[in-house]
């Protein structure tokens, strides 16, 4: 994702990676149709270290959908209730390791320690976080700008962990908090699968083509993990 290049349409005018590389995930379309930014621009990027990782901090722009987007003041959402609902996407079923998403919280802390206690989200927009198998994001559904507080996405994504991952049967991968307002949500999951049903949302409320495709490779020391059976591992890998 770089200025002059055209990206698949994530429908995030922002990202914050947690990663432990410096690295972000690529995002690769399925056909000639589906949405894309064509003028997405890396605005700033700069690194945090946290525990010996980089957390790497990357703002990105796309102008097409800023123009669409109101002006108006951000509605903050801070403390408002949300309610969980979980599911397991059949492409990959398994939940992230929770001491990757412990990770998360710690650069989380450390980083809200440093700057405002609140971050906004413009229209259409995502704040996301990932280490390892564990993703944190907060997405904006709405067509305003909203203010969240990097405590409640701390909290709120990691609850997500008790309310829909293991021993809580069946095993699910991804654990969504809704408020009743639809305007946004807060999602923990352990792939980048749910990005795709995400944009859908996002492009449903811009009324911007149809969802990207997204592939995502778990290596057998993942999936051993979640697989009570060396029998059943033999059989998946």
């Amino acid at each position: 994702m770089f200025p002059g290049n055209k990206v698949q349409l994530m429908s995030a005018t922002f990202l914050l990676a947690l990663l432990s590389s410096p690295t972000v995930a690529t995002i690769a379309g399925r056909s000639s149709g589906e949405a894309t930014c064509d003028d997405a621009e890396v605005v700033s990027s700069t690194t945090i270290s946290v525990n010996g990782k980089e957390v790497v901090h990357t703002t990105y722009s796309c102008p097409s959908i800023a123009r669409r987007a109101t002006r108006d003041l951000p509605t903050y959402v801070c403390g408002q209730l949300c309610d969980y609902a979980c599911s397991a996407p059949a492409s990959n079923p398994l939940p992230p390791i929770s001491e990757d998403c412990g990770m998360i919280q710690d650069a989380i802390l450390l980083y809200a320690g440093s700057i405002d206690p609140t971050f906004v989200v413009d229209a259409g927009g995502i704040e996301q976080l990932t280490y390892g198998t564990c993703i944190f994001y907060f997405g904006n559904l709405s067509t305003e700008p909203i203010e969240y507080c990097w405590d409640n996405l701390s909290s709120t994504a990691s609850s997500g962990e008790t309310a829909c991952f293991p021993p809580i049967q069946p095993v699910q991968s991804l654990a969504l908090c809704i408020p009743s307002s639809g305007a946004w949500e807060v999602g923990e999951w352990g792939t980048l699968e749910h990005l795709a049903s995400l944009n859908s949302k996002l492009t449903s409320q811009l009324g911007k083509g149809s969802p990207i495709g997204i592939s995502l490779y778990i290596t057998r020391s993942q999936l051993i993990q979640y697989v009570p059976t060396m029998s059943m591992v033999a059989a998946l890998v």
